[in-house]
């Protein structure tokens, strides 16, 4: 009984808030201003920073995927020295699964970086 008199009284505040945040949504849109962008977007200091942004996110995601894909096998490899043949099968297993999803984190963030190279000039250049 007392349990339901909480599910009851959870259930009102919930309405609540959803009915709070309707009416907020409501008053938001209906007292937004029209902003129009100039032509000049691409030297505006936010469109540069967010191209530097996602070069840095790049470049931090394919070295941060190697890095802890190499831990996690170093790891497994030590615990594979301890362990007795039947626990080093499923290490085994594990290492495999740990290479296949570095290769596979690295080939997505090239493939995105390629993507978003034939769209804008994002494309991390080698050289730097």
């Amino acid at each position: 009984m007392r349990l339901q008199k909480i599910s009851e009284v959870v259930k009102k505040g919930f309405d609540k808030v959803k009915s709070f945040y309707f009416y907020l949504l409501c008053f938001l849109l209906m007292n937004s201003d029209v902003v129009f962008a100039t032509n000049d977007i691409e030297k505006s200091k936010i469109y540069t920073g967010t191209e530097k942004l996602i070069k840095d996110a790049f470049r931090a995601g394919q070295i941060l995927a190697l890095l802890v894909g190499a831990l996690v096998i170093l790891y497994l490899l030590s615990k594979k020295q301890i362990e007795d043949e039947v626990d080093s099968k499923v290490t085994k297993k594990r290492i495999k699964g740990v290479v296949i999803v570095v290769i596979i984190t690295v080939l997505l963030v090239e493939i995105l970086n390629s993507i978003l190279g034939y769209y804008t000039d994002l494309r991390l250049k080698m050289d730097k």
